[in-house]
């Protein structure tokens, strides 16, 4: 067994690969092996599974079988059979179901290989092909490395201390990237599996997932549940920007009463003599106060990273940051709210924050209750 070349930062960030010198109990076999598949995910790629699982193959008198899996692309390789074939290299005796598992992965992908190449033998022969490269197969392309990259985000996080209230930043990249609006979902489908999937083991639903999972606490589970939470609203917040920043380019330019005309308020609150700052100005802002007077709840708002300032559409506000922006209620709502208009930008921040009450998540929506305090 040729042992695996890994560079230092994968070895300090994942150790050395596990080896299953003993045959681990039953009760310990699951954990071992997502540990090890873990590793794998981490270290090694798609060309040196599609490398172990042809070996597998010739060893297990496939040898037909093998020349047409390592004629696949590289892309169809299922990662989770090669990861098990190195795992029986490494010493672990596979289960029966295990072997057949890696026989049909390698199948379904080289009939999917196959039906794919047909496609395109079908589509040439009826239309010739284009010297240059398809616009959206590149653009889905960069949404698959971008999704690589939260990935390993994701990896440095379950790999570390699995911390309550961590907020990975994915906006920028997503930018560098150019990722667009409709590509967004390629992404965020995943995210959703995966905290459906953790919510499953918490909530004890499904044996297999909790079994899987049982290397890790139910706090720490619950934190990776938030930490996808996080992920997806930063796919939703740059999605949100993203489209309204489409929508601006294809349309021609709207003065900015018009952009407001919609977004619903209250142009004056008498008991606290108070009117609202002209909605205007919120479109070149990037920190927003809201006073519901219903409900005696503050609402700050925080421009994303991406957008810099809010957009409106209808009675809604655009391109706020879902993990900065929130909203808490005030004690002494006419003390406070006389307070943070006098402040300045980062004085009212301070104010803000001073304040004890339960925060919770704003969404956005504006109604006839809410009073504009200050736009900066």
């Amino acid at each position: 067994m040729k042992p695996i070349k890994v560079g230092i930062e994968d070895r300090k960030a994942k150790g050395e690969e596990p080896l299953f010198t003993t045959q681990p109990k039953p009760e310990d076999r699951r954990i071992k092996m997502m540990w090890a598949y873990n590793w794998y995910g981490y270290c090694c790629d798609k060309r040196q599974a599609k490398k172990w699982i042809a070996q597998w193959l010739i060893d297990n008198k496939h040898e037909k079988m093998s020349k047409e899996f390592m004629a696949i692309k590289d892309s169809w390789t299922p990662t989770t059979a090669g990861w098990l074939v190195r795992m029986e290299e490494t010493g672990l005796e596979l289960l029966e179901k295990e072997k057949e598992y890696i026989y049909t992965s390698a199948q379904d992908a080289v009939e999917q290989n196959t039906r794919t190449l047909t496609k395109e033998d079908e589509d040439s022969d009826a239309k010739p092909k284009a010297n240059k490269p398809n616009i959206q197969e590149i653009m889905i392309e960069r949404a698959h490395m971008a999704g690589g990259d939260i990935d390993g985000l994701w990896d440095e996080y379950i790999s570390g201390d699995i911390k309550a209230g961590a907020k990975p930043k994915i906006q920028q990249f997503l930018a560098d990237r150019n990722i667009l609006a409709q590509h967004v979902s390629i992404i965020k489908d995943h995210w959703i599996r995966q905290q459906k999937e953790l919510q499953e083991a918490v909530a004890g639903t499904d044996a297999d997932l909790s079994e899987g999972y049982s290397c890790y606490t139910k706090t720490q589970q619950k934190n990776m549940i938030n930490y996808c939470a996080a992920i997806i609203a930063e796919l939703d917040a740059y999605h949100q920007s993203k489209k309204a920043k489409v929508g601006v380019r294809k349309k021609k330019p709207v003065s900015p009463e018009k952009q407001v005309s919609k977004l619903k308020h209250l142009r004056k609150f008498e008991e606290f003599k108070l009117e609202t700052v002209e909605p205007t100005k919120i479109l070149k802002s990037s920190e927003l106060y809201v006073y519901n007077t219903k409900n005696r709840k503050l609402q700050y708002y925080v421009a994303d990273d991406y957008a810099k300032v809010f957009a409106v559409k209808g009675t809604s506000i655009l391109g706020y940051d879902t993990n900065k922006s929130s909203q808490k209620t005030l004690r002494k709502p006419q003390e406070f709210l006389k307070e943070i208009r006098m402040a300045g930008k980062p004085d009212s921040r301070k104010l803000f924050d001073t304040l004890k009450t339960t925060s919770t998540a704003v969404n956005g929506r504006f109604n006839e209750n809410l009073i504009i305090i200050k736009a900066t």
